[in-house]
């Protein structure tokens, strides 16, 4: 593949924030992490990457509230109706089906990974550009994470998928055309689920800005 092709590729980024939050007991989405709330955090990685051509934020629950942090960013904002009972999948499926027309793959997030470095969304999307694999995964001291890169290839098989089904039923079908990318970048393996994983998060973020000179 030559450069130019390489550049042409376009990446659309899909932000999954439609959960219940039911272990965390508030919608995780707009717990502060400083002076911003992670969903924020998340959409500011993205953008300051420089790599995403645009973004989709999914709501579900608390989907006003969630908008209302989002308003204003030229950001597009789905609604998933389907959010209490569809799982995740219900979630991809809705910002798939807002993504622009015509890009090549999406970089799928999770708004409760708000520690994941701009420099590692990158890094895999220009991995994404230049390999062009099915799947695109991080992996961190050997275990996988996300963000992950989902090519356009796979976009109508996704959606077809059942609505008991589960995105990994897609990704183990196509192992073999899946690309696992180290990275330095622990952030990728971590999931801010409950009250415990919010203040360890937020303790990891206070230690990273005290070693941060002035």
């Amino acid at each position: 593949m030559s450069s130019s092709e390489s550049a042409e590729a376009r990446v659309g980024g899909i932000v999954l924030a439609a959960g219940m939050s039911t272990r965390m007991g508030s919608p995780k989405p707009l717990l502060p992490l400083g002076d911003e709330p992670m969903l924020v955090r998340v959409l500011d990685a993205m953008e300051a990457s420089r790599s995403v051509c645009s973004i989709v934020v999914v709501t579900g629950h608390a989907a006003d509230r969630v908008r209302a942090v989002v308003d204003g960013r030229g950001i597009v904002v789905v609604h998933n109706p389907d959010y209490e009972n569809g799982e995740m999948l219900s979630s991809i499926k809705a910002g798939l089906t807002r993504i622009s027309p015509g890009v090549d793959a999406v970089l799928l997030a999770l708004c409760d990974q708000p520690m994941v470095r701009s420099e590692t969304i990158a890094l895999l999307v220009k991995t994404w550009q230049a390999t062009r694999p099915r799947i695109l995964s991080p992996k961190y001291d050997g275990k996988r994470g996300h963000p992950i890169v989902l090519s356009a290839d796979g976009f109508a098989e996704i959606l077809s998928l059942s609505p008991d089904a589960t995105l990994k039923a897609y990704t183990s079908r196509y192992s073999a055309e899946t690309v696992e990318l180290e990275v330095d970048d622990p952030a990728v393996t971590r999931d801010v689920d409950t009250p415990a994983d919010y203040a360890a998060e937020q303790e990891r973020r206070n230690a990273c800005i005290k070693r941060t000179p002035a």
